[in-house]
């Protein structure tokens, strides 16, 4: 075997041993919690492709470095954050400030994820970011390294632990759908198009100080519409009624 042979067997081995001792480094720090984490591995092993396994060994191998606070404190401090959101925006940081000098933060306790987290919990969170990442076209565009940054992770800093996958699932059900909704698309405004048996007229309150008034079902508003790329339009219509 020639040198440079032996030189890469040397690399690929040395890089699986390495990625092997990241895991089981992750699960011998998980103590007790040790089987909670390989029923996860067993489960996507041999079943529901490749990329749902890699997840698994993804999440576990970097779980040692995230935890949370648990108890009645970190509870308050959450929905001081909501009552927060209802104050002007200027007062907001000084209303949180405020209420939250009273609490005790001797009463919450630090909790590893890697000696607690569930192996049902882990299982529901790979299934739901792989799923919604293989259902959408639009991740074939981007590289593997975004679904493992941005779309697998099932916490964003210390936060108490949620299903948070099916809470966005069930208010945004078209992030799961073949194609992209923005709201911040082009806007225009009607003076701006073809009008036929329209008026322009000055209108006060009007975004452009300019309204066009339809006069009956023959008026029409046109509009034209140039796209680098193919696009489905969804057009929002605001207008006002004068009876």
């Amino acid at each position: 075997m020639s040198n440079f042979r032996l030189f890469i067997l040397c690399c690929l081995i040395s890089s699986l041993s390495s990625c092997n001792t990241r895991l089981d480094d992750a699960l011998m720090k998980a103590g007790d919690n040790r089987m909670e984490l390989e029923k996860v591995l067993e489960h996507f092993r041999h079943s529901s492709g490749e990329l749902k396994y890699e997840a698994a060994k993804f999440l576990i191998e970097n779980m040692p470095f995230h935890c949370t606070y648990e108890g009645t404190t970190t509870e308050t401090f959450d929905s001081l954050y909501l009552r927060a959101a209802m104050e002007p925006i200027d007062n907001r940081t000084l209303f949180f400030n405020q209420k939250s000098e009273a609490l005790d933060d001797g009463q919450t306790v630090l909790v590893s994820d890697i000696t607690n987290v569930t192996a049902d919990y882990l299982i529901t969170m790979i299934n739901y970011a792989c799923d919604v990442w293989q259902a959408t076209g639009w991740h074939e565009i981007y590289d593997k390294s975004i679904f493992f940054e941005y779309v697998l992770p099932y916490r964003l800093n210390n936060e108490l632990l949620s299903n948070w996958h099916k809470a966005i699932s069930e208010e945004y059900p078209l992030l799961k759908a073949d194609y992209m909704v923005s709201r911040r698309g082009v806007q225009i405004e009607a003076e701006k198009g073809i009008c036929d048996f329209c008026e322009v007229k000055d209108a006060i309150g009007a975004s452009q100080h300019e309204a066009v008034i339809l006069h009956n079902t023959q008026s029409e508003v046109a509009f034209s519409l140039m796209s680098e790329k193919e696009t489905m339009n969804c057009l929002i219509v605001r207008y006002a009624a004068t009876s």
